[in-house]
Protein backbone atom coordinates (compact mmCIF):
# COMPACT_ATOMS: atom_id res chain seq x y z
CA UNK A 1 0.00 0.00 0.00
CA UNK A 2 1.20 3.33 -0.86
CA UNK A 3 0.22 6.35 0.43
CA UNK A 4 0.90 10.45 0.96
CA UNK A 5 1.97 12.00 4.51
CA UNK A 6 1.49 15.65 5.18
CA UNK A 7 4.47 17.00 3.59
CA UNK A 8 3.75 15.26 0.34
CA UNK A 9 5.93 12.35 0.18
CA UNK A 10 5.18 8.65 -1.02
CA UNK A 11 5.72 5.96 1.85
CA UNK A 12 4.95 2.15 1.17
CA UNK A 13 3.91 0.17 3.83
CA UNK A 14 4.49 -3.38 4.11
CA UNK A 15 2.94 -5.93 6.30
CA UNK A 16 4.71 -9.38 6.73
CA UNK A 17 5.00 -12.53 9.12
CA UNK A 18 8.07 -13.94 10.24
CA UNK A 19 8.16 -17.66 11.84
CA UNK A 20 10.62 -18.79 14.32
CA UNK A 21 11.02 -21.98 16.69
CA UNK A 22 8.52 -21.16 20.01
CA UNK A 23 11.99 -21.33 22.01
CA UNK A 24 13.41 -19.04 20.19
CA UNK A 25 10.22 -16.54 20.03
CA UNK A 26 10.36 -17.24 23.63
CA UNK A 27 13.70 -16.02 24.32
CA UNK A 28 13.34 -12.80 22.33
CA UNK A 29 10.19 -12.25 24.42
CA UNK A 30 11.87 -12.88 27.89
CA UNK A 31 15.17 -10.75 27.44
CA UNK A 32 15.46 -8.19 29.25
CA UNK A 33 18.42 -6.42 29.58
CA UNK A 34 20.77 -6.03 32.76
CA UNK A 35 19.76 -2.84 34.58
CA UNK A 36 23.52 -1.21 34.31
CA UNK A 37 23.23 -1.81 30.56
CA UNK A 38 19.41 -0.29 29.65
CA UNK A 39 17.48 1.02 33.21
CA UNK A 40 14.60 -0.62 33.69
CA UNK A 41 12.38 2.81 33.33
CA UNK A 42 13.71 2.75 29.56
CA UNK A 43 13.61 -0.47 28.87
CA UNK A 44 9.80 -0.55 29.32
CA UNK A 45 9.81 2.41 26.62
CA UNK A 46 12.07 0.91 24.14
CA UNK A 47 11.59 -3.33 24.41
CA UNK A 48 8.76 -3.24 21.73
CA UNK A 49 11.60 -1.59 19.28
CA UNK A 50 14.02 -3.93 20.51
CA UNK A 51 12.10 -7.44 20.18
CA UNK A 52 10.51 -6.40 17.13
CA UNK A 53 14.34 -5.79 15.73
CA UNK A 54 15.22 -9.02 17.48
CA UNK A 55 13.05 -10.85 15.77
CA UNK A 56 14.33 -9.59 12.21
CA UNK A 57 17.78 -10.10 13.05
CA UNK A 58 17.36 -13.75 13.87
CA UNK A 59 14.82 -14.58 11.17
CA UNK A 60 17.37 -13.07 8.42
CA UNK A 61 20.93 -14.04 9.89
CA UNK A 62 22.42 -16.40 11.64
CA UNK A 63 23.08 -15.53 14.95
CA UNK A 64 20.35 -15.95 17.70
CA UNK A 65 18.55 -13.89 20.75
CA UNK A 66 21.66 -14.37 23.12
CA UNK A 67 24.12 -12.85 20.48
CA UNK A 68 21.81 -10.04 19.13
CA UNK A 69 19.81 -8.52 21.97
CA UNK A 70 22.01 -7.03 24.47
CA UNK A 71 23.79 -5.15 21.38
CA UNK A 72 20.11 -4.38 19.97
CA UNK A 73 18.93 -3.22 23.36
CA UNK A 74 22.02 -0.88 23.41
CA UNK A 75 21.50 0.87 20.44
CA UNK A 76 17.88 1.62 20.65
CA UNK A 77 18.51 2.78 24.10
CA UNK A 78 21.13 5.23 22.80
CA UNK A 79 18.99 6.42 19.58
CA UNK A 80 16.45 7.13 22.36
CA UNK A 81 19.33 9.10 24.46
CA UNK A 82 20.02 10.84 21.34
CA UNK A 83 16.27 11.94 20.55
CA UNK A 84 16.24 10.20 17.49
CA UNK A 85 13.34 8.66 16.28
CA UNK A 86 12.28 4.91 17.22
CA UNK A 87 12.08 3.63 13.81
CA UNK A 88 14.06 0.58 11.82
CA UNK A 89 14.88 3.56 8.58
CA UNK A 90 16.75 5.84 11.48
CA UNK A 91 17.94 3.10 13.69
CA UNK A 92 19.95 0.81 11.49
CA UNK A 93 21.07 3.53 9.16
CA UNK A 94 24.96 3.11 8.92
CA UNK A 95 25.39 6.56 9.88
CA UNK A 96 23.81 5.73 13.54
CA UNK A 97 25.26 2.56 13.80
CA UNK A 98 28.54 4.43 13.11
CA UNK A 99 27.42 7.24 15.47
CA UNK A 100 26.75 5.01 18.00
CA UNK A 101 30.02 2.75 18.07
CA UNK A 102 32.09 5.69 17.84
CA UNK A 103 30.33 7.53 20.93
CA UNK A 104 28.20 5.72 22.59
CA UNK A 105 30.25 2.64 22.77
CA UNK A 106 33.07 4.24 24.52
CA UNK A 107 32.92 2.02 27.56
CA UNK A 108 33.71 -1.01 25.71
CA UNK A 109 37.17 -2.17 24.17
CA UNK A 110 38.24 -1.03 20.46
CA UNK A 111 37.99 -4.94 19.52
CA UNK A 112 34.31 -5.26 20.94
CA UNK A 113 33.33 -1.86 19.12
CA UNK A 114 34.94 -3.45 16.11
CA UNK A 115 32.95 -6.39 16.04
Amino acid sequence: MIDTDTSGRLTGRLSWALRLEVAVSNRLLAYAPKAETVPPAQWRRIAPVVRSLGFMAVAAGPYGPDVVMTPLARLVAWVEAQGLPLEPSVILDQSTVERFILVGCRDMAANSRRT
